[in-house]
């Protein structure tokens, strides 16, 4: 995870952390990666109060989330967390959340395109048989109770097809799912509804951000 350095007199810090699907990488320009940019292009990235970060699913969470703590506490700020995945990216958000939450940092913000679960067992390389079930027979995802709001995008136009997601506590945890009529799950790291809805969630981390400066 590329070091983050925070300046200023802010209380709070803005993270927000894109999380890519199982065939994407760095080598072409995927969704994700057209996300990451949008991000930076509103603001998000570069001052002393917000942070972008891009990472592919399979990647260690806990390490991200260990330095993301080791840095708030030498810089002295509050993060508050903005998670967008797709497709396994968005089984990845949930491994991300949940290794937050075994730090106590809640995430403010999550938003879900397609995302697609897989047993915890299966080898990272291999895709799983189970991601191509049907949302009526998949296992459902669950968000961890450190998630306030998650809003999740799905299609039923292709498989993959969007997994079924649900709050460990509803209670604590907003989900929001909304079906995408006329895209592929192939198309679905594209959709103009997920980019507008991750703009707008950054929105409101980075109004938060702005209302809380020392």
């Amino acid at each position: 995870m590329a070091s983050f350095f925070i300046w200023g007199f802010w209380m709070y810090c803005g993270f927000h952390f894109c999380i890519s699907g199982f065939t994407q990488n760095r080598g072409y320009c995927h969704g994700i990666l057209k996300l990451r940019e949008e991000l930076i292009e509103a603001g998000h990235y570069f001052d002393n109060h917000a942070r972008v970060a891009y990472w592919t699913w399979d990647m260690n969470f806990d390490l991200v989330a260990s330095e993301l703590q080791i840095v708030c506490t030498r810089a002295g700020v509050r993060p508050v967390v903005g998670i967008y995945g797709y497709s396994y990216g968005g089984w990845g958000s949930l491994k991300f959340a949940r290794a937050l939450d075994n730090r106590g940092i809640d995430v403010r913000e999550m938003v879900l395109s397609d995302p697609v679960g897989r047993p915890w067992f299966w080898p990272a390389p291999l895709p799983a048989a189970t991601s191509m079930l049907s949302r009526e027979y998949a296992f459902a995802l669950t968000v961890p109770a450190n998630v306030e709001n998650c809003k999740v995008f799905y299609q039923r136009g292709s498989r993959p097809q969007g997994h079924r997601v649900v709050a460990r506590m509803p209670s604590v945890t907003d989900v929001k799912e909304k079906e995408l009529k006329g895209y592929t799950h192939v198309q679905m790291d594209d959709a103009q509804e997920f980019h507008d809805a991750v703009l707008e969630s950054a929105g409101r981390i980075g109004d938060f951000v702005a209302a809380h400066k020392v």
